[in-house]
């Protein structure tokens, strides 16, 4: 059981880390998600008939079955995560059940056993079928993301909505002492007044409620501007939060890259922060060429992962993680003297031309290293030439 648990875990929950048969079932997932929503929302089509209602509810029940399928075997192979170590296997799947990706999970399934237990109509758990859209959330990132924002950014964004909240309710008691016997039906007190301050504040604007004396119709104009000022704050604080975490996540990314190849290994982590910064990671996929003969030096690759071929005519040379190419031409100025061509998918990290020099330049040792690896290969290259002509 310990072994089938295992290669569970393994087809669930680490398709995002490359594992051909977790990437397919991911797909496979969304495909079901998708195509669910899709037919929720078509069944809603006024006069569709009977035999095409009876589709959609034969995919809805087959979406029903996988996602439960989906949700007990995440529940059992939860106990394989790394953390549930710290734990017992009932009180770590338990605590598995609460967290928020598991709850989407179950509200995924729960509509339709209600409406099966209980014979609810279907408009009370229609909300909740589309709500299934959130699971997305879990192959795209998005979910941790923004958790992870809004932690950051939480006390600027609570001093933000403090603002928000004073100024509501002072433009609702403003608009309610202006307006109270022009208007008593609307704004009769300061929570009836609530309303028109939210849409104003807002800038919706719906034109069910709006100040008719001198006075309101200036306080309206100033929570309209008030609000343009107060709702971007919020705005502009979570779009720099979520800029910042997307480049902490790719640096702490670039930086675990850099730590795999053997030529960084021996510098110190403080060392490796800084080549992380000037260092891209690329993916290439198989077939692909990474630099082409006679085109201009950009800079040169690290290869960490995947197979890569040198076009050496007559002698093509196989590079693998650990391995860079690139550098010969950074080093004695000119063009690609080769093309090297992707085998299988690769993982590369690119150090463009002007970071290399001002690498090398801070660390002699490490440009020692490469132009001794660049010199052997020159070596090889004329050793190679020699033999196929002698002459």
């Amino acid at each position: 059981m310990g072994e089938l648990r295992r290669t569970l875990y393994a087809l669930v929950e680490t398709g995002y880390q490359g594992y051909p048969p977790g990437r397919a079932f991911d797909i496979a997932l969304v495909a079901v998600i998708l195509v669910n929503i899709a037919a929720t929302a078509m069944a809603t089509v006024p006069g569709t008939d009977a035999q095409t209602l009876a589709i959609y509810r034969a995919i809805e029940w087959c979406a029903v079955a996988i996602f439960t399928v989906e949700y007990l075997i995440r529940a059992w192979v939860s106990t394989e995560d790394p953390r549930a170590r710290i734990s017992s296997p009932w009180r770590w799947r338990i605590r598995y059940l609460v967290t928020p990706l598991a709850i989407i999970d179950l509200i995924a399934i729960l509509p339709s056993y209600i409406e099966l237990i209980t014979g609810s109509a279907w408009e009370f758990t229609l909300i909740l079928r589309v709500l299934r859209l959130f699971k997305l959330l879990r192959f795209t990132g998005a979910f941790d993301t923004i958790f992870a924002v809004i932690s950051s950014e939480r006390r600027p964004l609570l001093a933000t909505f403090s603002v928000i909240a004073i100024i509501l309710l002072l433009i609702s008691t403003m608009a309610y002492v202006a307006e109270r016997e022009a208007q008593p039906d609307k704004f009769g007190s300061i929570p009836a007044a609530f309303y028109w301050g939210v849409v104003t504040l807002a800038t919706v604007g719906y034109g069910d409620i709006a100040p008719v004396t001198p006075l309101g119709r200036a306080i309206g104009a100033l929570g309209a501007v008030l609000g343009i000022l107060t709702f971007a704050m919020p705005a502009g604080i979570i779009a720099s939060g979520f800029m910042e975490e997307l480049r902490r996540r790719d640096f702490i990314v670039t930086w675990q890259l850099v730590a795999k190849v053997p030529l960084f290994r021996r510098l110190t982590a403080a060392r490796i922060a800084s080549v992380a910064l000037v260092l891209r990671p690329l993916r290439v996929e198989a077939g692909a060429a990474v630099v082409k003969r006679n085109e201009d030096a950009d800079g040169m690759y690290f290869v960490v992962t995947g197979e890569l071929t040198v076009e050496v005519p007559g002698h093509p040379v196989t590079l693998t993680g650990g391995d860079f190419f690139g550098e010969m031409a950074l080093l004695e100025g000119g063009n690609r003297s080769t093309t090297v061509r992707a085998v299988t998918a690769c993982e590369l990290l690119h150090l463009g031309a002007a970071d290399f020099r001002q690498l090398v330049s801070g660390a002699p040792d490490l440009e020692a290293e490469i132009r001794r690896v660049a010199h052997e290969r020159r070596l090889d290259n004329r050793a190679s030439t020699s033999e196929r002509d002698p002459a």
